[in-house]
C-alpha cells in the first residue's frame, strides 16, 4: 500500500512541477517579448522612464511636472481614442458590413489617435526646452533607443551622440 501511496505522490508532484514550470515559461516568455516594460499607448514610441534615468532628480522633478500638466488632457483624448477604437472594432467584426459607417468610424479614430500624438508632442517640445543641450542629447537618446531597436535593427537610425551611444 506504501508503494501505491507513493507512485501517486509522485505522478502528483511531477504534474504540478509540470504546471508550474509551464506557467513560470508563459510569463518568462510575456515579460521577454515586451522587453519587461509596461506597455502603454502614451509611449508608443518614446519611453520616458528610460530617459528620465539619465537625469538628476532635481531635473526629473522638472521634467515629471511638464508631463504631469499634461497628464488630465492626455488621459481624456486616450479615453476617447480607445472609445473610437472599440467602435471600429465592433463595425469591423458586425454580421453586416456598412462600408461608409467604418470609414466614418475610422476617420474618427484617426483624428483622435492625432489628438494624443499632438498632446505627446507637446511634452516632448516642452521638454526639450527645459533640459540643456547636453542632457537633452542624451535624455532624447536614450528615450528613443528602445524603439530604434525594436524597429530598426539595421544601421539607419544609429547615434551620433557619441559617448551617450557607449552607454
Amino acid at each position: 500500500m506504501k508503494t501505491v501511496k507513493s507512485k501517486w505522490m509522485l505522478i502528483a508532484l511531477l504534474v504540478s512541477v509540470a504546471i508550474n514550470l509551464s506557467i513560470a515559461g508563459f510569463v518568462g516568455a510575456q515579460w521577454f517579448r515586451h522587453s519587461g516594460m509596461r506597455a502603454s499607448q502614451t509611449s508608443l514610441m518614446f519611453d520616458r522612464r528610460a530617459a528620465l534615468s539619465t537625469l538628476e532628480d532635481t531635473e526629473k522633478k522638472n521634467i515629471n511636472q511638464i508631463w504631469k500638466a499634461h497628464r488630465p488632457e492626455l488621459k481624456e483624448k486616450l479615453r476617447n481614442f480607445r472609445h473610437s477604437k472599440r467602435t471600429l472594432s465592433k463595425l469591423l467584426s458586425a454580421n453586416h458590413v456598412d462600408e461608409a459607417t467604418i470609414n466614418a468610424a475610422f476617420a474618427e479614430m484617426a483624428e483622435h489617435r492625432n489628438k494624443v500624438e499632438g498632446t505627446l508632442y507637446s511634452a516632448l517640445l516642452e521638454t526639450a526646452q527645459a533640459l540643456p543641450p547636453e542632457k537633452r542629447k542624451k535624455f532624447f537618446w536614450r528615450g528613443f533607443k528602445r524603439w530604434k531597436n525594436r524597429h530598426h535593427m539595421n544601421n539607419h537610425f544609429k547615434s551620433k551622440t557619441g559617448s551617450a551611444a557607449k552607454e
